[in-house]
């Protein structure tokens, strides 16, 4: 790696309670993603993960 490259870690954090939801971290910028409430286990915080590839 070159001194002119970044290192770019990026944190995931799936929590034991709620099953579908996930965090992302990278840098200062957080991302949740879950299932909606209409799936059964989803609480809706964030978009599901199809809507974060669109």
């Amino acid at each position: 790696m070159s001194d002119s490259e970044e290192k770019k870690i990026v944190h995931v954090h799936l929590p034991d309670d709620e099953p579908f939801k996930t965090t992302l971290t990278a840098g200062k910028h957080e991302i949740i993603s879950d299932e909606p409430s209409s799936v059964e286990g989803g609480q809706d915080p964030g978009p599901d993960p199809y809507d974060l590839l669109l």
